[in-house]
């Protein structure tokens, strides 16, 4: 049956706050297919920030299947494996609470361990804390001993960073260990599933591990999600039940939502902002719209933190590699049509005003071009091998952002 808007419920506007899963809007075909996924084998999920990855994963964790028992856990704030332990650790205790007699064998089984509680909270103490690997394996053994009819799925938000800070703060081994240790049981545990997800490509993480001689693949035993925007239809949507909420109406509602939707290029954080712009119980206008994304891609405040597609670049690429990045987004940006990847090499001023152009440089500049799709800039369409930004707004930014003609 057709949906009638004029039944729609209105949604506050929320920018940059945390949603009730029941204000999640347009991503329910793709939590069916997630679901669908995981029947088979755990996922990384990413996509660019602000898209919705973390809304999603807690909506699913909220409604799991029956036969599935789910766990969620913002692991960004971790740096070190024995605290990613203690809290997996938590999270099960939590979850079996309602089940007196295998929430008792549960904290048994993790005194037997060495663990203690402090304040309610599982803790490792420090003698036991070189055997977390050993209680991470009997963490999972108990949970489907104690529960044969489930499947088990961890949702651990931005395992980047985690890996990160662990990385720089405890020592590769100890990243190593940990991404080697979870792909082992994941493959031991046959009703064991893991969901990452991630802004900071985990990829930069495993290559920066790679150059210090590690070479495993942790992740290939996984299938990699690639989070879209929502489409033009739920971001429209979206954009009209947020106005909804905020009192806005007149002839023009649907208009002025299909202009947010369009020019928002579907991504839920800017659809938020740009209707938590309009005046409450306004008159909805869609000529305001441009004006409106306009105040807010050269915002004093960075609300839509739109600076850190350019200060992260340093931190992905190294300071020479990410000045040709800029110069690469530079030569796209100024126009308003694709660019052939040849145009871009024979078009870079670092290469120009050299007048040199090796072949090794070349193919760097290609994996450069590659890194640049892979983490969310750029996108090459179909069949060429023409290149331009992934979203029109981004462009619009780095335009203004850059200063160029």
């Amino acid at each position: 049956m057709a949906r009638n808007p004029s039944n729609e419920q209105g949604l506050p506007v929320n920018p940059g706050g945390t949603l009730d899963p029941s204000h999640v809007v347009g991503r329910d075909e793709l939590i069916t297919e997630l679901w669908a996924r995981l029947q088979r084998q755990s996922l990384v999920i990413t996509s660019e920030r602000r898209l919705g990855k973390t809304s999603i994963i807690k909506k699913m964790s909220a409604a799991a299947p029956t036969d599935i028992l789910a766990f969620y856990r913002d692991v960004e704030g971790l740096n070190s494996p024995v605290q990613f332990v203690e809290c997996i650790a938590q999270d099960i205790e939590q979850t079996l609470r309602q089940n007196r007699t295998a929430s008792e064998g549960f904290r048994n089984l993790f005194k037997s361990l060495g663990g203690i509680e402090i304040g309610g909270v599982i803790r490792l103490p420090e003698a036991a804390q070189a055997h977390w690997q050993d209680a991470l394996g009997m963490l999972f053994t108990e949970l489907h001993t104690r529960n044969p009819d489930k499947t088990f799925v961890f949702f651990w938000d931005e395992v980047p960073w985690m890996l990160q800070k662990i990385h720089r703060q405890q020592g590769e081994e100890q990243a190593i260990a940990l991404l080697d240790g979870l792909r082992q049981h994941r493959q031991s545990f046959p009703r064991l599933r893991m969901v990452y997800t991630g802004s900071i490509g985990l990829h930069h993480v495993v290559s920066t591990l790679q150059n210090t001689g590690y070479i495993n693949e942790p992740v290939n035993d996984m299938y990699t999600v690639d989070l879209q925007p929502l489409t033009q239809e739920k971001a429209t949507e979206l954009a009209r039940r947020l106005m909804r909420g905020k009192g806005i109406s007149g002839a023009d509602l649907a208009a002025t939502a299909l202009s947010v939707a369009t020019l928002s290029d579907g991504l839920p954080f800017v659809i938020h902002h740009l209707v938590d712009g309009m005046a409450h119980g306004s008159l909805a206008d869609p000529q305001r719209v441009p004006t409106l994304l306009d105040a807010l891609l050269v915002d004093d405040h960075n609300r839509l933190d739109l600076q850190h597609y350019d200060t992260r670049l340093d931190a992905y690429y190294g300071k020479e590699r990410a000045g040709l990045a800029r110069e690469i987004l530079d030569l796209l940006a100024r126009h308003d049509a694709p660019v052939s990847i040849s145009e871009v090499l024979n078009g870079l001023p670092s290469l120009l005003h050299s007048g040199d152009r090796p072949a090794l440089q070349s193919e760097a500049l290609r994996t450069l071009m590659r890194l640049l799709q892979r983490d969310h800039y750029l996108h090459q369409l179909p069949g060429t091998s023409t290149l331009q930004f992934r979203f029109p707004m981004m462009q619009r930014w780095w335009t203004l952002y850059r200063g160029l003609p």
